[in-house]
C-alpha cells in the first residue's frame, strides 16, 4: 500500500508538473506571439512611409520630394546638435522600452510592467517626435497658447503613470535617483521656458541643456539593473 500511495504521489506531481509547463509555454506563446505583431507593425508602417515617398516623387517631382528627405542642414557644420542629442535619447529610451517589452517573461504578475512599459514607449516616442518636429510650438501657434502647457500635458500623464503602473519601478535600485534627476532637469526646461526672459542671460543655453541632461537621466533610468531583473 504503502508503494502504491508513493507511485500515486509521482503520477498526481508528475501531472501537475507537466500542467504547469504546458500554461508556461502557452503565456510564453502569447508573449512572443506579441512581440511578433509589433515587429509585423513596424515593418507595415515603414513600408506604407516608403510607398508614399516614391509615390509621392512619382507624382511632384525630386525637388518637392527634398523637402521631406533632406538632410538637416544649417550654416554650421553642428547646425541642431543640441536637438540631434536629445532626440537620440529620447527615441533610444523608446526603441529600448520596445526591446525590454519584448523580452519580458511570460508571467502574468508581469502585466501590469507590459502596461508601463507601453506607457514610456508613447511618451517617449512622442518626446522624440515632438522635440524633431517641433509639435507643441505648432500648437502654441495655431491655437495662440503658451506651447509650454502642451508638454505640461505630457508631463502631467507621466507622473500619473509613475504613481500608478509604475510605482514598483521607481523604488528600485537607482531607479529613483535617475527619475528625480530626469524630473529636476525637465522641471527646470519648463521653468525657464515659462518664466525667464527671452532674451535673459544665458536662457537658451539653460532651457536646451537642461532639455538635455532630463533626456540622458530618463535614458540611464532604463539601463539601470533593475530594469533587467523581469528579463530573461
Amino acid at each position: 500500500m504503502k508503494a502504491i500511495g508513493s507511485r500515486m504521489a509521482e503520477h498526481v506531481q508528475l501531472a501537475a508538473s507537466k500542467a504547469k509547463s504546458q500554461a508556461s509555454k502557452r503565456d510564453e506563446d502569447k508573449s512572443l506571439s506579441a512581440g511578433a505583431w509589433l515587429g509585423m507593425g513596424m515593418i507595415a508602417a515603414l513600408a506604407i512611409y516608403s510607398i508614399a515617398m516614391l509615390v509621392f516623387e512619382w507624382n511632384h517631382s525630386q525637388d518637392e520630394v527634398r523637402i521631406y528627405l533632406s538632410d538637416i542642414i544649417g550654416e554650421e557644420r553642428f547646425y541642431a546638435v543640441n536637438t540631434t542629442i536629445c532626440v537620440t535619447l529620447l527615441a533610444s529610451t523608446a526603441l529600448l522600452f520596445i526591446v525590454a517589452l519584448r523580452l519580458l517573461g511570460p508571467v502574468a504578475l508581469l502585466n501590469t510592467v507590459r502596461l508601463f512599459f507601453v506607457s514610456q514607449i508613447l511618451v517617449f516616442g512622442y518626446l522624440a517626435f515632438d522635440d524633431r518636429f517641433r509639435v507643441h510650438e505648432w500648437l502654441g501657434e495655431k491655437l495662440e497658447t503658451a506651447d509650454h502647457y502642451y508638454l505640461l500635458l505630457v508631463a502631467a500623464a507621466e507622473f500619473l503613470f509613475l504613481l500608478t503602473i509604475g510605482r514598483s519601478q521607481i523604488q528600485r535600485g537607482k531607479s529613483r535617483l535617475w527619475l528625480t534627476l530626469a524630473a529636476a532637469f525637465f522641471v527646470l526646461m519648463i521653468g525657464v521656458d515659462a518664466l525667464a526672459p527671452e532674451d535673459g542671460f544665458l536662457r537658451l543655453s539653460i532651457e536646451d541643456l537642461a532639455k538635455t541632461w532630463g533626456c540622458f537621466f530618463s535614458f540611464s533610468l532604463l539601463g539601470s539593473k533593475s530594469r533587467c531583473q523581469y528579463v530573461h
